[in-house]
């Protein structure tokens, strides 16, 4: 298979998703900035790490947000718990040290 270097118009459409990548990575850190304020709210005020109605809410709120700004709700829900997930995990460490 014969492949074709990315023409001038692929290399400004991929340049620009790099650059939202980076964002979106700097969002998901400040995101994960907060957790770990929370896991330490959530350990001295004997708060269990997973909520499940907190989760729920917050999976419908992004598949929402993806409705809103034509992103399919069903990746908006499969990324969302995936950060949940780890979310809980590492809350629930934090809880337990």
């Amino acid at each position: 298979m014969n492949v074709q270097p990315p023409s001038e118009e692929m290399r400004i459409h991929r340049a620009k998703i790099d650059q939202l990548d980076v964002e979106i990575v700097k969002l998901l850190g400040q995101r994960f900035d907060i957790v770990r304020t929370v896991a330490a709210h959530k350990k001295a005020n004997g708060i269990p790490a997973v909520l499940p109605d907190r989760i729920q809410e917050v999976v419908d709120n992004a598949r929402a947000l993806g409705e809103d700004h034509n992103v399919d709700p069903n990746l908006m829900e499969a990324l969302y718990r995936a950060i949940i997930k780890h979310a809980c995990e590492f809350e629930d460490g934090v809880i337990k040290s």
